[in-house]
Order: C-alpha cells, then sequence, then structure tokens
C-alpha cells in the first residue's frame, strides 16, 4: 500500500489523510447525534412515564377522597360531605383524563380502562347512591346500607387491586425508561470516548504516514543537494523513481549533478591542455637557449679564428666541434 502511495501526487496523499480524518470526524459526530436523539427520546419517555405515574396517583387518592368523603357523609349525615364527593369525583375525571392522555402502552391502556370501568362501578352503585342519600335526609338508612354492603366494599377491593396493577406497569414503564435514558448516556459517552480515540489515533497514522511519504524523502533529498552544493559529486540523488512531485525534483537535482560533473571533467581536461601547453613553451624556450647558447659558442671560435687569420697565421684550425648546421662554417 505504501508503495502505490508513493508515486501518488503530493497533494492527493494530504486529500486523502485530511478525508480520512474528516470522514471519521463527521462518522463520529453523526453517531453522537444519533445518540444524543436516543437521550431526548429517552429523556421525553421518561418524562412522560414520571407525569403518567403521578397522574395515576392523582387518580387513586381522588378516588380514596370520594371513599373518605361517603365514609364522612355517612357519620355526620350532613350534605358538605355530598360536596365534597362531587368536587373529588370532578377531580377525578379530570386526573383519568390525564392519564388516558398519556397511556400509549397497550398493557397500560388495558389496565387504565379496567382501573376507570371499577372506578366507574363503585361511584355508579356507592359513591353516587351514597351522595344523594346524604341531600335526602329521609334517605340516611339507605346510605347506611349501602356502605355496609360487602358488594360495596368488594367493589371497591376490586378497583384498588387494579389501581394498585395499573400503578406497579406504570412504576415498571419509568424504570425502563430511566435504565433506557442511563444506557443511551452510558452508549454516548462510550461513543464520544472510542470516537476521540480513533479519531487522535487516525491522525497520528496520517500523520506518520505523511512523514513517512513526505517529511523523510524531503529531508533525504536535501541532505543530497547540501552535499552537491559542497562539491561532493559522488553524492547518490535518492527517490528518481518515483512518479511523483518528489521523484521529479530528484531527478532535476540529478540533472544539476551530471551537468556538475560534465563541468568538473571539462575543467579538469582544460587543466591538462593547459599544462601541456606549459610544457610545450618551456621545451621550446629551452630549445631557444640551447640554439643561441650554440651560435655565441659558433660566433665566439670564429671571431677567434679570424683573428689569428688577421694576424697572419694562416695555417689556423678551429678545433672546437660545432654543431651539425654550423659544422660547414669550421671546415
Amino acid at each position: 500500500m505504501a508503495r502505490v502511495f508513493r508515486d501518488v501526487p503530493i497533494a492527493v496523499k494530504v486529500a486523502t489523510a485530511f478525508g480520512v480524518v474528516v470522514v471519521t470526524l463527521c462518522a463520529m459526530i453523526g453517531v453522537a447525534v444519533l445518540k444524543l436523539a436516543t437521550i431526548a427520546q429517552a429523556s421525553r419517555s421518561n418524562e412522560q412515564s414520571a407525569a403518567l405515574l403521578y397522574w395515576a396517583g392523582e387518580v387513586e387518592n381522588n378516588m380514596l377522597d370520594q371513599a373518605n368523603a361517603m365514609s364522612g357523609l355517612v357519620i355526620t349525615q350532613g350534605s358538605k360531605e355530598a360536596k365534597r364527593y362531587a368536587a373529588e369525583k370532578t377531580k377525578f375525571q379530570t386526573s383519568a383524563r390525564e392519564v388516558q392522555a398519556r397511556t400509549h402502552h397497550p398493557e397500560g391502556v388495558r389496565l387504565l380502562e379496567r382501573t376507570l370501568a371499577l372506578a366507574g362501578e363503585w361511584q355508579a352503585k356507592v359513591g353516587d347512591v351514597q351522595a344523594r342519600s346524604g341531600e335526602d335526609l329521609d334517605s340516611t338508612e339507605r346510605a347506611l346500607a349501602v356502605a355496609n354492603d360487602p358488594a360495596s366494599t368488594a367493589i371497591f377491593d376490586r378497583y384498588r387491586a387494579a389501581q394498585a396493577a395499573l400503578n406497579e406497569f406504570d412504576r415498571a414503564q419509568l424504570a425502563a425508561s430511566t435504565a433506557e435514558t442511563d444506557k443511551a448516556r452510558s452508549d454516548a459517552e462510550l461513543t464520544l470516548l472510542v470516537g476521540g480515540a480513533l479519531a487522535l489515533a487516525l491522525s497520528v497514522a496520517c500523520g506518520w504516514f505523511l512523514a513517512r511519504q513526505l517529511g523523510r524523502p524531503v529531508s533525504a533529498m536535501t541532505a543530497a543537494m547540501d552535499r552537491l552544493a559542497r562539491g561532493d559529486v559522488a553524492a547518490e540523488v535518492p527517490h528518481r523513481e518515483r512518479r511523483d512531485e518528489i521523484g521529479r525534483m530528484a531527478r532535476s537535482v540529478q540533472v544539476f549533478k551530471d551537468a556538475a560533473i560534465e563541468k568538473l571533467r571539462l575543467e579538469g581536461e582544460s587543466q591538462d591542455q593547459r599544462r601541456a601547453a606549459e610544457a610545450e613553451r618551456a621545451e621550446a624556450e629551452r630549445e631557444r637557449e640551447a640554439a643561441r647558447a650554440a651560435q655565441e659558442a659558433v660566433v665566439s671560435a670564429l671571431a677567434g679564428a679570424l683573428a689569428r687569420l688577421a694576424e697572419g697565421d694562416l695555417a689556423c684550425r678551429i678545433g672546437q666541434a660545432f654543431p651539425a648546421e654550423y659544422e660547414g662554417l669550421r671546415r
């Protein structure tokens, strides 16, 4: 893989590394957003479960208040408790509507319908009868009979059991939504932790990759160029085989190296030619000096011979040997 990327243009290398980091960050952000949405949904569900449990408790409290009002009516035989019963019944109906509006689970709907049905049965057969009896003082005996009827107690007991089952179901729903919220928060924290670690690891890996693909070759190229600048033409230019910008730069440096080598070769040849010319000039100078010395010796010998002839010594001879080109003069 590294060999494949080695020949890819530098811009593509950088874009690839940057793209990997960006894609990882985007994926992490996307997952985090989904987890936050899950947390928000779980929180809303938790709030709804808490509100449902609250209103279910209000339904139960209102029913107990109705039953207490009817107990007070039987004891006091006054219309005040009947009015109290009517007020608590109105509150019960309001609380029941709130619970119905917040109950969506099929099992919860079933339990709620049973609870409200039993509450309505108790109101119709017990509470409403006792309330009407309280308004009519002549019907006190009837109110007492209804209060003491085991069937009335049985109806209320069935309601209490249904209400308890509904409350238990609502508490279970609240516990489940709370657990879901906690799990969503835990998952979000884990996602951020893992995503952050992964993003960090990928950033380090991309940095190492760029350093390996760009930093090290550039450093090697710089070292080779420094040696060439100091005149060390034996320095090897690395990465000439690459097909990216570094390879092109290496081949350009190789051209300069070859030019420097050629320049040194030409300078060496020029120096050899100068040394040969200087040797030739020195040899010619020596030959001229030898010829001049020979000429001076011939002239001196001839001058001496001519002087003796002038003095009348016709038998004089030049015994000194002349160079070959002047030998004719001696004879």
